[in-house]
């Protein structure tokens, strides 16, 4: 693999990142496959100069489940050998609610909106460019609130089908209950309802605050959700590339084109907030 756009042709395969697109090459060979590759949704970049693509590209590479390849931010794995938990320890450690991290403070789905309405009703501490707690990304200060606080705001920029990040698949790995906003159907991924608490399934914020005051004073309740998610975690796969070295190698694949791929980028629908 390389990024040398140099070496153009040489190439079988020529991904391109629907955010740095650039030009488009004058000269497109006859055995190359062009691939549209893209991990955010249409609700945030609508993407309106794929207008100029018509009929480049051959395959797509997006967290959706019509693309050509499938590329999830993360996937649910089993553990083979699950370590024992002291869950009376875990709680001991847990002396406040609920955490959210951010840094995108302006977003299609609203979630700012719903996290300002929710803490009207309980606290909410806010970590990252939308608030005044900092606290490093893969430190040990991260790994400290997940020991210590009791729910983690898994909250997506964008409500759209089959779009979930690793905003939520993180929490698979910690003793944290994760209150997920997003607009995705979890069972795609292997997610059972029990592992979390999908903020869809309630009205308003201050409904959603109420159910999370109530867990937070049952103790037995709260750990029942650690316990449904202990012998699972999530673990970042790209397995994906494989699939598209097996695919240039097969030889009685057929060429397709994607005529409009402006169309196909901007079908997939978003929902918009019910909770505004």
């Amino acid at each position: 693999m390389t990024g040398q756009r140099s070496r153009l042709k040489e190439a079988d395969v020529i991904v391109f990142h629907a955010l740095e697109l650039g030009d488009r090459p004058q000269l497109k060979l006859p055995n190359q496959r062009w691939i549209l590759y893209m991990m955010e949704s249409p609700c945030y970049y609508g993407l309106n100069y794929l207008k100029d693509w018509r009929g480049a590209f051959n395959w797509t590479m997006t967290y959706r489940a019509d693309s050509d390849f499938i590329a999830n931010y993360s996937e649910v794995q089993p553990i083979t050998e699950p370590k024992e938990r002291n869950y009376s320890a875990i709680m001991a450690k847990k002396g406040k609610m609920v955490a959210w991290f951010a840094s995108n403070c302006n977003t299609p789905g609203k979630r700012e909106k719903y996290v300002k309405e929710l803490q009207r009703y309980i606290p909410v501490d806010i970590y990252g460019a939308c608030g005044p707690m900092k606290c490093p990304a893969h430190t040990s200060c991260e790994k400290h609130i997940y020991e210590t606080y009791k729910f983690y705001l898994s909250f997506e920029n964008s409500l759209a089908n089959f779009y979930l990040t690793e905003k939520f698949f993180k929490t698979l790995k910690h003793d944290i209950v994760s209150v997920a906003l997003s607009g995705a159907n979890y069972s795609f991924y292997g997610i059972k309802p029990d592992w979390f608490i999908d903020a869809m399934k309630f009205k308003t914020p201050k409904d959603i605050a109420d159910f999370l005051i109530e867990v937070d004073k049952d103790d037995s309740r709260y750990v029942q959700y650690l316990r449904s998610k202990e012998n699972v975690t999530s673990v970042d796969e790209y397995y994906e590339w494989c699939n598209v070295c097996k695919r240039i190698n097969d030889v009685n694949d057929t060429r397709t084109y994607y005529e409009d791929i402006l169309h196909w980028w901007q079908q997939n629908p978003c929902i918009p907030p019910q909770f505004l």
